[in-house]
């Protein structure tokens, strides 16, 4: 970070998907006034306290729990939390760590139970861990984790029979789980992401992603199948569309400018939700959605509409003031 500043004196740093290194990343951006763009969920302190050097490129795992939540109460028809025990099974990482603190304040704060399993990430077995949920009888839980510990946890759960519903956040929001992973237990599951996968494009402006994707070779047939080639996408045309209302000015201060100025940018087609930010709004992503995947046809297909989940992403990595939370409100 510090030679990419001070040796090539670039005023924007993407990327910076490090999860628990990101902490060391931020006082280098704030004490040089360099930009920086997370292309992948992160941590809270991206957005709060306010960072004025931060433009956020993807929504956030506190945001997919929300969602997630929303999703299974009404899936299952629960009118409320109280009572109801809730699973997460969590990778040991920071940002993982967070969302599982964003269960505890949703499900906890209306009176429910919160299980929480921690698996290292390279997880061999997870037994013990699915035992200990199975016992406390959740009614549904959530897990983020790499692909390969998704796989792992969804065979011991067939294992020992623990087939409750599951809700994986973007990390194991992926095809090798479903397709891998024992059918009467991921038959339970639903995936949130804050993007389509290509393969669901369906405007002329979403489809020419995959043309020129494969016209320019920056695109395998696999590639295409991944919803993080679209966030990649998405991620350009955002600092592209900065770069254009700059003006000419492309020093950090006047990047800045140009993001602030981006509202109801629509990246991809509909494959994202419309993105805005502002002077105090650097959180540019709305909101997630759930998927379901078709085993027939091997793909995700997405449950409603962006604007549908909308009002279950209570916006938590926003600071009251910012972001549409009302000034003085609690969080």
């Amino acid at each position: 970070m510090k030679s990419l500043i001070s040796d090539n004196h670039v005023p924007l740093i993407m990327g910076l998907g490090q999860s628990t290194g990101f902490a060391s990343v931020l006082p280098v951006l704030a004490q040089t006034n360099t930009l920086g763009q997370p292309t992948q969920s992160v941590l809270k302190a991206d957005s709060d306290p306010f960072q004025p050097d931060i433009f956020t490129g993807s929504c956030s795992y506190a945001d997919q729990v929300d969602v997630g939540i929303a999703y299974e109460m009404k899936h299952l028809g629960l009118k409320s939390l109280k009572g109801v025990t809730v699973g997460f099974a969590s990778i040991q990482s920071a940002s993982a760590l967070e969302a599982v603190d964003e269960t505890k304040r949703v499900v906890e704060g209306a009176g429910g139970t919160v299980v929480s399993e921690l698996l290292p990430p390279a997880t061999l077995s997870a037994d013990v861990q699915v035992q200990d949920m199975q016992s406390k009888n959740v009614k549904f839980y959530l897990m983020l984790h790499a692909v390969s510990g998704a796989i792992v946890w969804l065979k011991s759960a067939e294992k020992f029979g623990f087939q409750a519903p599951l809700v994986g956040l973007s990390g194991i929001t992926e095809a090798p789980v479903f397709k891998t992973a024992p059918y009467n237990v991921v038959k339970n599951m639903i995936g949130v992401n804050c993007f389509d996968p290509p393969y669901l494009a369906k405007t002329a402006a979403a489809k020419q992603i995959a043309t020129l994707g494969k016209q320019y070779g920056i695109a395998s047939d696999t590639d295409l199948t991944e919803a993080n080639f679209t966030g990649g996408w998405t991620n350009a045309m955002i600092l592209a569309h900065a770069l254009r209302n700059a003006n000419g000015d492309y020093s950090s201060r006047g990047l800045k400018k140009g993001y602030e100025k981006i509202k109801n940018l629509d990246p991809s087609g509909g494959m994202t939700p419309l993105i805005s930010y502002g002077p105090k709004c650097h959180i540019g992503w709305p909101n997630p959605r759930p998927y379901t995947y078709n085993f027939k046809l091997d793909r995700f297909e997405p449950i409603g509409s962006w604007s549908q989940w909308a009002a279950a992403d209570q916006k938590p990595y926003a600071v009251p003031g910012t972001c549409g939370v009302q000034r003085g409100a609690k969080k």
